[in-house]
């Protein structure tokens, strides 16, 4: 059963107040899903694991309402799958400044800088766009296989990191030539990263 159906059916069991919760050690962890036919006609009992809880639901069981909600479950999902890949795959950002709505490559951004509240964008063209947001607004938004912050102050595009100075500047040098400071409290997630491309 998958994570979908496991949420329908239990927002399902919270209609009901015959439903029983019982600690997961009563059951087979391996159980997810025993559906079993009773002997009155319709009935139903449905057991799934879901939270750390078990979760029997007995009658009645309305076919229509279970239906309904797997149905809603399943669409929401789709729509959040749909969301979190736009936000995976999204190659521009929108950033609003005092005079202009700029439209951006998220290629095109080499590094941000935060300054008293306002983030700078340092972009491959040479061009500086200042923001009125703090940086971890940004941080939020672009995606983080991409950028990472290796600063209190600083969050860097990955793709534009020339070399990394680990001894006497703890730094990296970006495309632009701008030498962005590592801070010790993140240097371990940068090595990392580092480590990882082989």
């Amino acid at each position: 059963m998958n994570r979908t159906t496991q949420i329908a059916l239990a927002h399902w069991a919270n209609l009901y107040s015959q439903n029983e919760f019982l600690p997961s050690r009563l059951e087979n962890k391996n159980t997810t899903s025993v559906i079993r036919k009773a002997n009155v006609p319709e009935e139903i009992v449905i057991t799934l694991k879901y939270n750390d809880k078990i979760i029997k639901m007995l009658p009645p069981v309305d076919p229509n309402i279970l239906s309904g909600l797997v149905q809603d479950a399943l669409e929401n999902n789709e729509t959040g799958s749909r969301a979190a890949v736009r936000a995976k795959t999204a190659s521009k950002i929108v950033i609003n400044t005092l005079d202009r709505v700029h439209v951006i490559n998220i290629a095109d951004i080499i590094y941000c800088e935060s300054d008293k509240g306002y983030t700078t964008f340092y972009l491959t063209n040479k061009e500086k766009v200042i923001a009125s947001k703090i940086l971890s607004k940004y941080e939020a938004v672009l995606p983080s296989t991409q950028f990472m912050r290796i600063h209190q102050s600083f969050l860097v595009n990955l793709e534009h990191i020339l070399c990394y100075e680990k001894k006497d500047k703890n730094c990296v040098i970006t495309t632009n030539n701008h030498e962005i400071p590592v801070s010790h409290r993140l240097k371990s997630k940068l090595i990392d990263y580092f480590e990882g491309l082989g």
